[in-house]
């Protein structure tokens, strides 16, 4: 148990196509310690990577759109 525990602190996504990556739940970003999107939008569940411009704020948005693609 305790290494699952280890990896979930350390593991992170690459970000291909952006039609898979869901924005709001993985840990993917260069943001520190917690590698996920500062500012959360309350009304949606589901949010990926290709949608990110439209619904997140400036900086988020283009913190994203700066990651080179993994594919």
């Amino acid at each position: 148990m305790w290494g699952n525990e280890i990896i979930q602190q350390v593991y992170r996504w690459r970000v291909v196509s952006g039609n898979e990556v869901r924005v709001l739940e993985g840990p993917w970003l260069p943001h520190p310690i917690s590698f996920k999107i500062y500012d959360k939008p309350h009304l949606l569940e589901i949010l990926y990577v290709i949608d990110s411009k439209r619904y997140l704020n400036g900086d988020d948005a283009a913190l994203i759109h700066s990651i080179p693609s993994g594919g």
